[in-house]
């Protein structure tokens, strides 16, 4: 992406205002600034009374300064200085980050600068440092210099500017800094490239007026959008698409396949185009009959593949005959259609911008002449479009029907795509029976039918109807040809994100790897739970629960009976707890219960200096749970051999047993470990067991899912699985196993993370539909009828029209 390049005196700053230059030592600071203040009456609206230069060290510059007329300070100045100044004036900090104090810098940049009417200028060397967070968020200009060992705070930068396009900047800053004393001016509108950075071949200022209208025409994957699109583009939008074409003739762009394919919407303008090439070629603007038909790209294409299945020599020769044929009823088909619609493109100074032409060696047979009355095109030396309509006597096509026009869209890719197929079956994997071969096998799939299956990959109606077995297959090695992949029909190609249906009621998985948890040290992490002893709380004088806390290394257990839920009672329960530890945890591990997360017990926990973390996973603290269990059986055993339900005073005894017993996971008693032997623990149960995370995540930021719906234990399994509301990755971590966090449809951000088997992958588009729990009120407006509706999953209600209800249903 190219972006606006200017001059510093085609930009001007206002007063009041804040700027702010980052950059390391000799990138060019103070030259830059320099090269401001010698054209500030130009580069400053109003222009400045006084410039005010404020160093650190004093250098050879100030008395050049001091000749310029500009006040050097040493240090800071006064706010008594700055209010004697006239009004309006400039300051510029000069190596000061260590000298002024960062409450003065952040009042400069909120309150001073704008209610006392002057600009400030602060040179630094770090963006992110500790006094720079308020300058660097209400500075309305910052200049970027050339960093390159400092590229993380220019992606730190990214992330806070476009939090969704991080990319836009750091193109645009490695644009600008490519060449020494680069820089990238970056406000809160607009990216402005150093001047001295223009290469030869930049994109016209008229791309860049109309880059909404292109990257709504690139973006869009329905064909009907994109005519509508194409058939209101005004004068402006219409040069635009002339101008990339140009460019693209021209050579000015080398084009990767990525970027080939991302071009494919503007195919059809591309070909129209082309022939500007021919008629550049003479210097003529008049049609060239079968000349000009033979110059369009698509007839190129195919006369070359016309030539080779000629040339070829091949030792089947009724295989050859039918490519031939092929090909051959291809390329008169494709000449009648351009003859019918002629489009004629004169250009005064076609041979000028063009190129000269390269002859493709293939010579057709002139057709009939053409109609003389031609919609014709025109763009001249003033870049302005006439189209000139034809006359009551020129000879039209009859018109056809819109099913009767899609059928034949569908029929021409279905024999484009079998063409390409049978020009190299063996890595398509079919056969000359007509059939597809399993590549696991070797074999041909049983009821495979490659006519069906091509069928069934171009025509996108009906949406749910069989496929013959290998159509899978097929698809997948259509896709890595870029010719065939663009005729593919997107509703089947990923049909089962698509299909609303499917992602709803897909089965879920109940049992999963999650996150371990991996301590630092001996009783560095600790988990602790509610055990729940309500129906024995009579037989223990009133104590309901029992809080237990284990260290995560050496499993020690730590308990004491509680006898409520309430604040008090927890927050005198983990005082005993805490005072039955050797030392308190660095980090306790508890559930999102409301005894766990209620204010008194944050303001307890953050008063001892031990960090909360509360988990949001099914398996909430899953070793705390576990201890429970081994707990609860020894218990139940003793009440049974008994015959008592007291556990309130044997609770001691039990966990003094436990600590002293041999751990299966340690290989030691969990009394036995210190922090002289927790390093020889550590290796033994988490050493070998720590693997390396995954390097590319399964889903990618940035694309859509849906989430499990929570179930009760009682719940039906015949209801959705899956929620109806769709959530965006926000970000993908490559931890093993994988986990992403993810925000809704409003942006907001969700607490918990998930995990890849959670996530159902949904592919959103205009064909994706959404299902309403309930129909509220009606109205009209413009004549078209409108509905408030309610979606399932979703809080807000939303007008939609009538017709956009019907198209849905009808789907």
């Amino acid at each position: 992406m190219d972006y606006p390049r200017i001059n510093e005196r085609e930009l001007k700053f206002p007063i009041p205002s804040g700027i702010v230059v980052s950059g390391p030592s000799s990138s060019g600071k103070t030259q830059l600034v320099l090269r401001l203040l010698a054209h500030a009456s130009e580069m400053f609206d109003p222009p400045p009374k006084v410039i005010v230069w404020a160093y650190g060290e004093y250098s050879s510059q100030i008395p050049e300064l001091e000749r310029q007329g500009v006040v050097p300070h040493a240090g800071p100045p006064s706010e008594e200085m700055l209010k004697k100044l006239p009004k309006p004036f400039l300051i510029v900090y000069d190596d000061l980050m260590g000298d002024i104090d960062a409450k003065k810098l952040a009042d400069l940049y909120t309150k001073k600068s704008h209610h006392n009417n002057f600009s400030v200028i602060f040179l630094t060397q770090n963006l992110f440092d500790k006094a720079m967070r308020v300058p660097r968020s209400n500075a309305q200009y910052i200049f970027l210099m050339r960093a390159p060992s400092d590229m993380l705070s220019i992606r730190n930068l990214a992330s806070q500017m476009f939090p969704r396009e991080q990319g836009f900047l750091m193109d645009a800053y490695k644009q600008a800094c490519a060449d020494p004393y680069g820089y990238l001016l970056t406000t809160r509108r607009r990216l402005y490239l150093y001047p001295k950075m223009v290469k030869k071949q930049t994109v016209g200022q008229r791309v860049l007026d109309n880059y909404e209208y292109l990257k709504s025409l690139g973006s869009t994957t329905s064909h009907k959008k994109r005519r509508h699109l194409l058939s209101s583009a005004g004068c402006e939008e219409l040069l635009t698409l002339v101008e990339i074409c140009l460019n693209l003739l021209n050579g000015s762009f080398c084009l990767t396949r990525k970027q080939e394919q991302k071009l494919l919407p503007f195919a059809n303008t591309i070909r129209r185009l082309a022939r500007v090439r021919i008629a550049a070629r003479e210097g003529v603007s008049g049609a060239k009959g079968d000349d000009d038909v033979a110059g369009q790209t698509n007839l190129g294409f195919v006369k070359q593949q016309l030539e080779t299945v000629k040339r070829k020599r091949a030792t089947n020769v009724s295989e050859r005959n039918v490519l031939y044929n092929q090909q051959l009823r291809r390329y008169l088909k494709l000449r009648k259609e351009a003859k019918d619609r002629p489009v004629k493109v004169q250009l005064s100074n076609g041979a000028q911008l063009l190129n000269k032409t390269v002859e493709t060696g293939v010579q057709v047979r002139p057709g009939p002449d053409e109609p003389k009355d031609k919609s014709v095109l025109i763009a001249g030396e003033d870049e302005e479009i006439e189209v000139r309509t034809p006359t009551q006597g020129s000879s039209r096509s009859p018109r056809l029907n819109k099913k009767a026009v899609k059928q034949q869209e569908i029929n021409e890719k279905k024999d484009h795509l079998l063409a390409i197929i049978m020009s190299d079956p063996q890595s398509f994997g079919a056969t000359d029976r007509g059939k597809i071969v399993n590549p696991k096998t070797g074999r041909e799939f049983i009821d495979s039918d490659l006519n069906w299956s091509i069928e069934r990959l171009v025509d996108p109606r009906p949406e749910n109807a069989p496929s013959p077995s290998g159509t899978k297959e097929l698809m997948r090695k259509l896709a890595h040809n870029p010719l065939a992949s663009s005729l593919l029909n997107r509703v089947f190609v990923g049909s089962g994100q698509r299909n609303t249906t499917y992602t709803l009621f897909k089965p879920k998985r109940e049992k999963f790897r999650h996150l371990r948890t991996v301590p630092t040290g001996f009783m560095t992490d600790v988990q602790a739970d509610l055990a729940d002893f309500q129906a024995l709380s009579r037989k223990n004088s009133g104590h309901r629960y029992l809080l237990l806390a284990v260290d995560v290394l050496s499993r020690r257990m730590f308990g004491s009976p509680v006898k409520s839920k309430r604040p008090a009672d927890v927050k005198r329960a983990f005082e005993e707890v805490f005072g039955q530890m050797p030392k308190l945890p660095e980090t306790l591990y508890t559930d999102r219960g409301l005894e766990f997360v209620a204010k008194p017990m944050k303001e307890f926990f953050a008063e001892n200096g031990i960090k909360k973390y509360e988990t949001s996973s099914k398996k909430k603290a899953a070793v705390a749970e576990r201890a429970i269990r081994t707990l609860k059986t020894r218990l139940y055993k003793y009440f049974s051999a008994k015959n008592t339900s007291a556990w309130v005073d044997v609770l001691p005894k039990f966990l003094s047993a436990i600590n002293n017993s041999v751990c299966r996971a340690t290989g030691l008693r969990p009394n036995e470990i210190s922090d002289t032997n927790a390093r020889e623990v550590w290796k033994r149960v988490y050493g070998e067991g720590l693997v390396p995370a995954d390097k590319r995540p399964k889903i990618k930021a940035g694309e859509t899912v849906r989430i499990p719906e929570p179930k009760h234990i009682f719940e039906k399994g015949y209801i959705p699985n899956y929620s109806d509301h769709v959530y965006t990755v926000d970000e993908a971590r490559s931890t093993k196993p994988q986990h992403y966090l993810l925000k809704d449809y409003y942006g907001t951000k969700l607490k918990r993370k998930f995990y890849l088997p959670e996530l159902t992958k949904v592919q959103v588009d205009e064909n994706t539909m959404y299902r309403i729990e309930k129909k509220y009120k009606e109205r009209m407006r413009d004549g078209k009828k409108e509905i408030l509706v309610k979606f399932i999953g979703f809080p807000e209600k939303y007008w939609v029209t009538d017709e956009d209800l019907k198209n849905k249903s009808t789907k």
